[in-house]
């Protein structure tokens, strides 16, 4: 038997993995969250949508993979 874990999961560790290394990085204070918080203080940066094609030829499936990330820097009126 095969266990593991979603691959949606893997992806979305990912994603919140890569907004962690930008902000130490650059040395940012941003919030991240691994999908919409109910409150944005910004700098905030949150996981927006996901999505996934499954391309199938003989003997090979390919996964791609697309991570919306919506990253808040500042409060604007307009």
């Amino acid at each position: 038997m095969m266990t593991g874990i979603p691959f949606e999961t893997v992806m979305r560790a990912a994603a919140v993995q890569m907004l962690t290394d930008y902000a130490q990085d650059t040395s940012t204070k941003l919030q991240i969250y691994p999908g919409r918080p109910l409150t944005v203080n910004p700098p905030t940066a949150y996981i927006e949508a996901m999505s996934e094609d499954i391309t199938w030829s003989p003997g090979l499936r390919q996964r791609t993979v697309r991570i919306e990330i919506r990253i808040v820097w500042g409060l604007f009126d307009s």
